[in-house]
Order: structure tokens, then C-alpha cells, then sequence
């Protein structure tokens, strides 16, 4: 059998992209991650309502924190800074978000902040009891999860 040489590169490339870097910066960080933060957009006005969703890829279930589970980020001083979306005085019951299942909450820019440059993220917590606050649901493991930047104009 003969082989062209161009056939057999095109063939080791197609091996070797998914194992390298190069295939998340092809497909974004976030076709492989198993738990995502997403908007419907990126651009907002004041007025506008902001829908921020978290869609569970994984194929077990996902927790988060009961009473804020997603916190609005700024930058200070050229770092993110989280801040939760409500003041709570009781953690609330975990939020628990099944495999390939998703969790969402809209907010005000005018009431929650003003203009400027934002991301949402979530304390995303693991192997968690069910019908218990995360301080008492004895979860394994904490993942911070960002969504995209996005703006918002006057």
C-alpha cells in the first residue's frame, strides 16, 4: 500500500488534536469543562433583565450554596473580585442541579450594579448530602466556576 505524505499528516494531526491545548483553544475552554456558566449575551443596558444559567455536563449531580449561588464579579485594581448577589442570614439548602440539567436566575443591572465590565460565577460543590446546607452536607469538593465577561452601558 502506498501512502501520500499529505494523507498521513492530516491523519496525525487528527490524532494528536484532541490530546493537545490546541483543541480548547479551537473549541473554547468551555466545550470541555463539565460544568459551564452561561448568558444569553454579552451586552446589556441598565434596563435590561441579565439571565445567568449553570448547565451541568457531568453525569453526577451538582450543589450550590442555598440562599446566593452565583456572585457578580468586578475588576479592582486589575483582579476579579466576587461579591454575593444577596445578603443572607441563613445559608439556605443546597441548590441541587442534576446531571445534564441546568439552574437559572435573572437579575437587574440597575438594582444589582451599574455600568461596567462583570462575570458571574458559582461555588460548585460534589458528593454533597441531599436536603442539607452546604456547611452541613459534607461535600468532597469545591470548583469555582466563571462565565463569560460581559458589559453593561447606561
Amino acid at each position: 500500500m502506498k501512502y501520500s505524505l499529505t494523507g498521513m499528516l492530516l491523519f496525525s494531526f487528527l490524532l494528536m488534536v484532541p490530546q493537545c491545548d490546541l483543541w480548547q483553544r479551537i473549541n473554547g475552554p468551555e466545550e470541555a469543562a463539565n460544568v459551564v456558566v452561561v448568558m444569553d449575551r454579552t451586552r446589556f443596558a441598565a434596563t435590561d433583565s441579565v439571565r445567568v444559567t449553570i448547565i451541568n455536563r457531568s453525569n453526577q449531580p451538582i450543589y450550590l450554596e442555598g440562599c446566593s449561588p452565583f456572585y457578580l464579579n468586578t475588576l479592582v485594581e486589575g483582579r476579579w473580585v466576587a461579591h454575593a448577589m444577596r445578603m443572607c442570614y441563613w445559608e439556605g439548602i443546597a441548590i441541587k442541579v442534576e446531571p445534564r440539567q441546568r439552574y437559572s436566575e435573572v437579575f437587574r443591572p440597575g438594582v444589582y450594579f451599574v455600568q461596567g465590565a462583570f462575570r458571574f460565577s458559582a461555588a460548585v460543590y460534589t458528593d454533597c448530602v441531599d436536603g442539607q446546607p452546604i456547611s452541613q452536607a459534607g461535600c468532597r469538593a469545591r470548583e469555582t466556576v466563571l462565565g463569560p465577561v460581559f458589559t453593561v452601558a447606561p
